[in-house]
């Protein structure tokens, strides 16, 4: 996450300056779990990254239930919203966030 962050912030643009990270160094101890995940709570913070990596602002599928007819349904998302879904989906499973950084950022 680490080295994501600081590639959003050096080549994507990103400014985080409510959490302070601008002024810290990606590897400081002073910059704290709490901090860095503040950041990827923040859309900028994707769309910076996505910057960074030069994804592509392409847009994808996604399933999501329908309140109203009571159906699944579909809606259209930016590939950093992806990202960051699937980032967040590993969170709230418990999966394997190290391996999405790192395969995320290869």
């Amino acid at each position: 996450m680490k080295k994501a962050i600081k590639l959003a912030i050096e080549k994507g643009g990103y400014d985080s300056n409510p959490t302070g990270y601008n002024k810290l160094k990606a590897d400081s101890p002073r910059y704290t779990d709490r901090q860095r995940n503040s950041c990827v709570l923040d859309p900028e913070f994707w769309r910076s990254l996505g910057k960074a990596l030069g994804w592509k602002d392409t847009f994808f599928k996604w399933e999501i239930w329908n309140k109203e007819e009571g159906l699944p349904g579909y809606t259209n998302i930016h590939n950093w919203e992806r990202h960051a879904l699937d980032y967040m989906h590993l969170v709230f499973t418990d999966g394997d966030t190290e391996k999405f950084w790192k395969e995320l950022i290869k």
